[in-house]
């Protein structure tokens, strides 16, 4: 399902008890993936034959984030691990990536007051409900988080908490962290420079209990403090940022899905009924180079870029995926579902 159509409303009923969201490959054939339980046993690393500290061995309430490392054999016992991550309130982990040391960083959304936070400074509160984005970095043996922040505002238009999601995280070469998702909330933190300070359009219901979100690109240092971020969005319809890449140049790309045609960097279109869309950020996310539109909805991209040549800026290629509903579907009924993969080429900025 578009994650249009997923924005977290707090006190729906819940209908999963585990489910991985994300899934990252590492050097030698290691896998770490993130997701949510519900379960107040998920085997933790202290269940292991060779028991490890985990970050966190028991359930804080609700739905908890999980974090695995799996070894390349599917067991986990030589330098795997489990751990829960969150609070008492409903946490919930949809991204992940990690670094050349073997440290994962994950995101997603906490609604715990008690979300356990570290490092620099967190963006964002759930005092008076709501959720907010997450960031958190752990230890190579998952035994420790090396920072933890929240990321989001306090307010929307018409409620007095957030609704801020992380999607989706990528890495560069500085363990800087690049963050993007949805956004319901007025006051996420932005600065006077920008790309978009504030909100393109009002998160107003659509339907009860399902809001309309802008999106939202971050980027963190190696310490968890926020640098730059934006709002993204247009007038009129939701956008929500699924899949993130950087280049070397750390120029900024986010993939994702939209339920507007009027969105900076390309001209208008119509939708029939969302679209997904590729924009290029400039690193400190000040200005954009441009937003390419595809008939469907975009859930993942991946960056390519040849080996580099001294004084040469090289082409980027994007690769993504997603999927579209067949033409003529009923009701938009998920059966009526293609899976699409397209190759797009960034060459050099002139």
């Amino acid at each position: 399902m578009s994650r249009l159509a997923r924005m977290v409303v707090p006190g729906l009923p819940h209908h999963v008890t585990q489910r991985g969201n994300a899934v990252k490959g590492y050097k030698a054939a290691n896998a770490y993936i993130a997701g949510e339980t519900y379960s107040d046993s998920f085997p933790t690393s202290d269940n292991l034959t060779t028991p490890r500290a985990p970050k966190q061995k028991t359930a804080g309430g609700g739905a908890d984030a999980f974090v695995v490392k799996v070894e390349p054999d599917g067991d986990m016992n030589s330098s795997g691990y489990a751990t829960y991550l969150g609070g008492a309130g409903d946490d919930k982990a949809y991204g992940i990536a990690v670094d050349s040391a073997g440290q994962a960083f994950v995101t997603g959304y906490t609604g715990s007051n008690n979300f356990p936070t570290n490092g620099a400074k967190s963006n964002g509160s759930v005092a008076n409900g709501g959720v907010v984005a997450f960031i958190t970095e752990l230890s190579k043996d998952g035994s420790s988080s090396l920072y933890s922040v929240m990321l989001g505002g306090t307010k929307s238009y018409d409620h007095p908490y957030p609704l801020d999601e992380g999607y989706a995280i990528a890495l560069d070469s500085n363990d800087e962290a690049y963050v993007t998702g949805s956004s319901c909330t007025s006051d996420f933190p932005t600065n006077a420079k920008s790309f978009q300070i504030n909100p393109p359009s009002a998160c107003l219901p659509e339907t009860p209990g399902q809001y309309f979100p802008s999106a939202f690109v971050a980027k963190l240092d190696c310490t968890g403090a926020l640098l730059y971020s934006t709002y993204f969005g247009g007038a009129a319809g939701a956008v929500s940022g699924n899949s993130i890449a950087i280049d070397s140049m750390q120029n900024i790309y986010v993939g994702g899905t939209t339920s507007t045609g009027i969105l900076p960097g390309v001209s208008p279109i119509v939708l029939n009924p969302t679209a997904g869309f590729v924009t290029k950020f400039h690193p400190k996310l000040y200005t954009i180079e441009s937003t390419t539109f595809l008939g469907a909805a975009m859930t993942n991209i991946a960056e390519s870029e040849p080996a580099p040549v001294e004084n040469v800026v090289p082409a980027i290629t994007i690769y993504t995926a997603g999927y579209r509903y067949v033409p003529g579907s009923p009701n938009l009924d998920l059966k009526y579902l293609d899976a699409y993969a397209v190759k797009l080429l960034f060459p050099p900025a002139p």
